[in-house]
């Protein structure tokens, strides 16, 4: 039978080619390179104005020498040395124009009244697409069209256009714009948000252009709570509209106006000084390192004070250290410029995209401002702390004399008087409680020599009942000579029967005769108790028989009053 494996050699080279995956690649096809060096005239056409459809003859590669001249016919020519095949033949198609070429002057610029805005180029789309158009034609003929009730139909797409939609969903969006017109906002699904923001920006020419701004604050803040995902791109797509249609920034409230400048590029657009407090606004929220509100003092009773007080320093501040009412020039503020592309990230046709050149004052943009701002805030409610009696301060850095002097005048006339303390009145004291007031006497020294006298008697008799029962003539009370009391004398130790205080202590003898504290502590280790009860145990029996302590507390234990030793010469 004949073999038909192959040789090992070929079998293990199949193998290895399994895991070529360069040899499943498609070969490129190598281009023969010529090496003439010969000169090469190239015909270039004059250069149109219109930047769009400038041609030439042939691309000229970026490295290659050349050098220009003019033939008879007034034509460019340029002699290129560079190496020429059949494949690098002239051809005629499209080639970018040189860099000054495309700075083509704007369509329009104007000088917008704002406080920050100083000038706005708009320029027109640098390229013409068409991917968009079939949307705008479809925009066109629903403009007019009316929307009828209808259930809520779901949708969903990155880029919502009409032609994804089914004829439920489209009744629907129809609705939901004529809802959206006359101020109302359904629950519905972003997409629809969007497709009829990209209507508005689209549609721009065939309403007038105040609508088209308010119908896209509309969305913005109808349903922003629900999709935060708006932020991205409302404030900017409504800031990019206003720039181009010439509008002012929208009458929106004070907390609006902040949430419009957090998500807008251009934050200075929304600033407007017509508003009360309007670019002040803007510089306490984007411009100070420093929030008075958290302050553990700006309380709800003291809100109010604060605002007030905060809000007119900064008035003040900026409109003496500004130049025409505008934001500070002595702070070494000068003017940015930024070039935006309008409505970016919205489906927008060419026609409509916009170039927005913009020079303004950047106040979110300069430490120097925002380290003034911040002095400001801080040395101002150092003033409201003074008034409401706080102590403690906040560190102010850098304030110049002449912004502390403002500051001064003006705050200081609408701080809180400092309120003067009354002494409450003396109290009335009732005349039933005047009876029990003890009767006011002089100084009399008969009473006093009086007191001192029955003071004795006490005394003697306090000495009499320690007595035995013995008695003795008592010594005579001798006569003071001077309204003095002194001391009287110690008492006398009482008598006990020495065989019956005996008789009940001799358990103890070993202790009593202990010498220093440390017998005391062995005696009472053998007796199994410690010294102090066994030092309590003698003095309750002392205290029966003597009506006295027998052990006292000295520097080497419990020892015996010298005026009891004899007492205990039985032991």
């Amino acid at each position: 039978m004949e073999d038909h494996k192959k040789p090992k050699s070929d079998y293990d080279e199949e193998l290895d080619r399994f895991w070529d995956i360069d040899a499943l690649m498609p070969q490129k096809r190598k281009i023969p390179i010529n090496r003439r060096t010969d000169t090469v005239d190239v015909t270039v056409e004059p250069l149109s104005r219109d930047v769009g459809q400038v041609t030439r003859s042939a691309p000229i590669p970026p490295r290659a020498q050349r050098a220009e001249g003019t033939d008879g016919n007034g034509k460019t020519v340029i002699h290129s040395v560079e190496s020429v095949t059949e494949n690098h033949r002239p051809t005629h198609g499209y080639v970018h124009p040189p860099a000054a070429a495309q700075q083509q002057p704007p369509e329009y610029e104007y000088r917008p009244e704002s406080a920050l805005i100083h000038q706005v180029k708009v320029y027109r789309w640098k390229s013409a697409y068409q991917y968009y158009e079939d949307f705008v034609r479809t925009a066109e003929k629903l403009m007019g069209v009316k929307g009828a009730p209808c259930p809520h139909v779901k949708f969903f797409s990155y880029v919502p256009q009409y032609a994804q939609m089914t004829r439920s969903q489209f009744g629907w969006y129809l609705w939901l714009r004529e809802c959206v017109r006359s101020g109302k906002y359904p629950e519905t699904d972003c997409s629809y948000i969007l497709l009829y923001a990209y209507e508005i920006i689209n549609l721009a020419d065939r309403m007038p252009p105040k609508e088209g701004q308010e119908l896209l604050l509309r969305l913005w803040s109808g349903y922003r709570e629900t999709y935060r995902q708006l932020d991205q791109y409302l404030p900017d797509w409504i800031c990019d509209y206003s720039l181009i249609h010439h509008l002012p920034p929208p009458n929106v409230t004070r907390e609006q106006t902040v949430l419009l400048m957090s998500h807008c590029g251009l934050k200075e657009f929304y600033v407007s000084g017509e508003a009360e407090n309007g670019y002040v606004r803007a510089l306490l929220a984007f411009c100070s390192n420093y929030d008075y509100r958290k302050s553990k003092f700006c309380t709800e009773e003291n809100r109010s004070l604060f605002d007030r007080a905060i809000l007119t320093a900064l008035k003040a501040v900026t409109e003496r250290l500004s130049d025409h009412g505008k934001l500070f020039s002595s702070s070494g503020m000068q003017d940015s410029k930024i070039t935006r592309d309008a409505f970016s990230g919205a489906l927008c046709s060419y026609r409509r995209k916009r170039r927005i050149e913009v020079s303004y004052c950047s106040f979110s943009r300069s430490h120097e401002l925002r380290f003034l701002i911040t002095d400001v805030l801080k040395y101002t409610e150092n003033l409201l702390r003074g008034a409401l009696g706080v102590r403690s301060r906040l560190t102010v850095y850098a304030l110049p004399t002449n912004v502390r002097e403002i500051v001064d005048e003006v705050v200081r006339p609408i701080l809180p008087q400092k309120q003067t303390v009354k002494k409450p009145p003396a109290e009335v004291i009732p005349e039933y409680e005047r009876l029990y007031e003890l009767p006011v006497k002089p100084l009399d020294t008969d009473n006093a020599e009086a007191i001192e006298r029955a003071s004795w008697n006490t005394t003697r008799r306090l000495v009499e009942a320690f007595e035995d029962g013995s008695e003795e003539e008592p010594a005579p009370i001798p006569e003071p000579k001077a309204p003095t009391v002194t001391a009287p004398p110690p008492p006398a130790v009482p008598s006990a029967s020495p065989s019956g205080l005996v008789a009940r202590l001799s358990p103890y003898r070993s202790f009593l005769l202990a010498r220093s504290e440390r017998e005391q502590n062995e005696v009472a280790r053998s007796m199994g108790k410690m010294p102090d009860a066994v030092a309590d145990e003698i003095n309750e029996i002392a205290v029966e028989e003597l009506e006295d302590v027998l052990l006292v507390a000295g520097e080497n234990g419990y020892e015996i009053p010298e005026d009891y030793r004899s007492l205990l010469e039985g032991l």
